[in-house]
């Protein structure tokens, strides 16, 4: 403890370092709920926690406020526990390690800072940070802490696994929430307010396949190095996809030597770009030197097309040689192959009305196990239409090579509401703390707003932030001056809901 101890709003900075200490990557959410719960209880507040873990914290209204409508404030508990290579952590046991670090408005390579100062920033060492979305978490335990914040009766909503499909918002019983404004704080870019979401689906496919022993050279090699990010916010980066860059490099290796794929792994969530993926394949020993040539070649041809979004993207080969492994068979490994290198991927339509992305999917994970390869996607869409054609494709590429696909966690979209009470509010507090106007917009990622405004009728939402870089990577990092604008900006909000 410590790092962010000399940082104003105090307990902001607390809670965000005390909540850093306890895991909580996607569906590893046990202990971080118990610890709000027992937030809770040591300020005697009513609240629940279900089944899930997802926990609902009550507060009444501070005098003067007593006749207004009750405030939700929501935001997710989960984080994307991502790592590098080299870091000795068990993100499921261990906690992360936040430092500061120094950077200007240069590094803004996005164009997302706009004209907002930013100096310091806290980041983690080798980890992802959890500012997404750690910080309403924290924003949320410090106004349910003080005793001096004006506000109507709030009702704090702290959700699961937000990360792997918005599973704890769409199980949530809201049936004894009365706000009919809800405020969320999982936006990463400041002075840009969401009022509308793309929805979206997971998509699992298990492709059937046939090992067996066999003594040829073994090559390995790893494609790491990638820029990565989130595969909503990030996907019309047009960055290079780890996973789909090594099936066009295992495609042109089977169609120029025989080969056989032992293992082909990579990423980590459906919605991040996957930034490492490692591939076994056995080759017979005169083909060697030119299986390697390709591979060096084929990469190098990507990297040329990708170098202006990964240019610290990188390819390791290792000559294992001659060794008895359990290799996938000729049709599995040509089924593999060309499921992998075919199936769609990134920007699939963009809405020519709002110069915008309309769908999108992202291939996030691939496994090889013993009898099965698994790939996960992440399809988005505005459209629900759009998306389920595009969990079609996938299935029926997948079926061809005998393989099935399962979808669940499935949301809504968001439509925005042109007459919003609170974005107007949101708007004009920010005008007058800031003296600029902010953008109010749609955005291809997806938001448990959207999940909430389903379920609640005529419930007034948006979706707002401080300025976090390069979330979903090892990159990710939260403004200090950023988190402390977007404070003010929630009390004189919350001040004006009377």
């Amino acid at each position: 403890m410590g790092v962010l101890k000399d940082y104003e709003p105090k307990r902001v900075f607390e809670f965000f370092e005390e909540f850093s200490m306890i895991p909580h990557g996607s569906g590893n959410t046990k202990e971080i709920s118990d610890y709000l719960v027992e937030f809770a209880k040591s300020k005697g507040l009513k609240y629940r926690q279900d089944d899930l873990n997802n926990v609902v914290i009550f507060k009444d209204a501070t005098e003067g406020y007593e006749d207004s409508d009750a405030v939700i404030l929501q935001g997710h508990i989960d984080m994307v526990a991502v790592k590098d290579e080299d870091v000795d952590k068990d993100l499921e046991k261990d906690h992360i390690d936040l430092e500061i670090i120094h950077a200007d408005d240069t590094t803004d390579v996005e164009g997302l800072h706009g004209e907002f100062k930013h100096d310091e920033w806290v980041t983690a060492k080798g980890t992802t940070l959890g500012g997404d979305d750690g910080i309403a978490v924290a924003y949320m335990l410090a106004i349910l802490d003080s005793d001096d914040i004006k506000h109507p009766a709030l009702e704090c909503v702290f959700t699961v696994d937000e990360e792997i499909g918005m599973l704890g918002a769409d199980a949530l019983d809201v049936s004894d929430l009365k706000g009919k404004i809800l405020l969320n704080a999982d936006s990463q870019h400041e002075g840009k307010f969401t009022v509308g979401c793309a929805g979206g689906v997971i998509v699992e496919c298990n492709l059937p396949i046939n090992k067996e022993p066999i003594t040829p050279y073994v090559i390995e090699f790893k494609i790491d190095g990638l820029t990565g990010g989130h595969s909503g916010t990030a996907i019309n980066q047009y960055r290079m996809n780890g996973l789909m860059a090594m099936g066009r490099i295992l495609l042109k290796c089977f169609q120029n030597v025989g080969m056989r794929i032992i293992t082909v792994d990579g990423g980590v969530a459906d919605n991040a770009i996957p930034t490492e993926v490692e591939t076994a394949i056995v080759v017979l020993e005169e083909n060697k030197e030119e299986t390697i040539k390709i591979i060096k070649e084929s990469f190098a041809e990507i990297k040329e097309e990708y170098k202006n979004t990964d240019p610290d993207a990188k390819i390791t080969i290792n000559e294992v040689g001659e060794q008895e492994v359990r290799a996938l068979g000729d049709g599995s490994t040509l089924a593999t192959i060309i499921s992998l290198s075919n199936m769609p991927n990134g920007v699939q339509r963009m809405d020519a009305k709002r110069n915008s992305v309309e769908t999108s999917l992202n291939l996030g994970v691939v496994r090889t196990e013993e009898d099965r390869v698994n790939f996960k996607f992440l399809v988005r869409s505005t459209k629900e239409t759009a998306k389920m054609n595009v969990v079609e494709q996938i299935r029926a590429l997948i079926e061809i090579f005998g393989g099935e696909i399962k979808t669940y966690g499935g949301y809504a979209g968001w439509e925005p509401n042109d007459d919003s009470k609170i974005a107007k509010i949101l708007k004009d507090s920010f005008i007058e703390l800031f003296g600029k106007e902010p953008k109010v917009e749609s955005v291809h990622a997806g938001l448990e707003c959207g999940i909430f405004s389903n379920k609640m009728e005529g419930l007034d939402s948006i979706s707002f932030g401080p300025q976090v870089d390069d979330i979903h990577t090892t990159k990710e990092k939260m403004s200090i001056l950023s988190i402390q604008r977007c404070w003010e900006l929630i009390l004189k909000t919350l001040e004006k809901l009377k």
